[in-house]
């Protein structure tokens, strides 16, 4: 199920598959390549090394949502929020409280929304630099590391 699909910066297309894996599209050359080995509902990336996701708000009233970090030079994950609680507020058509990660334009912190002060929802800014060092040390392998050939 590809969804929310957006452009990095420096322009290819990039989509979770909600069933399966993250994408990033090459329209020059037609080349579709698999990015990220993770069942993610929205993704965010701006250079396509790092990555962040949120996994699953359309399963949010049976298990907790998750906020995800991905380093795709080492080819490593880990959770920024491991388990957020369901929100407490009813969502309507035009407005939901999925976590929607994103990084900021400079790449230098993500932004989200959490749940985890007991399902209240607030918004929180992590920043990026010791996410990477933390997610190479400790992250789980869910990808061969990346080099990006020019």
């Amino acid at each position: 199920i590809i969804c929310h699909d957006f452009w990095s910066a420096d322009g290819k297309i990039c989509w979770p598959d909600l069933r399966d894996k993250v994408y990033e599209h090459d329209l020059e050359t037609r080349q579709t390549t698999e990015v990220w080995n993770h069942e993610i509902c929205h993704a965010h990336t701006n250079y396509r090394d790092i990555w962040v996701g949120d996994d699953s708000p359309y399963k949010w009233t049976v298990k907790p949502c998750r906020t995800v970090f991905f380093d795709r030079s080492s080819g490593k994950e880990i959770d920024i929020f491991s388990s957020m609680p369901m929100h407490k507020y009813k969502s309507t058509a035009s407005f939901h409280l999925d976590p929607h990660p994103c990084f900021t334009q400079d790449s230098k912190y993500i932004t989200s929304m959490t749940t985890v002060r007991n399902g209240q929802v607030d918004l929180a800014i992590t920043p990026v630099e010791p996410l990477i060092e933390l997610c190479r040390k400790n992250g789980k392998q869910v990808n061969k590391p990346w080099k990006e050939t020019l």
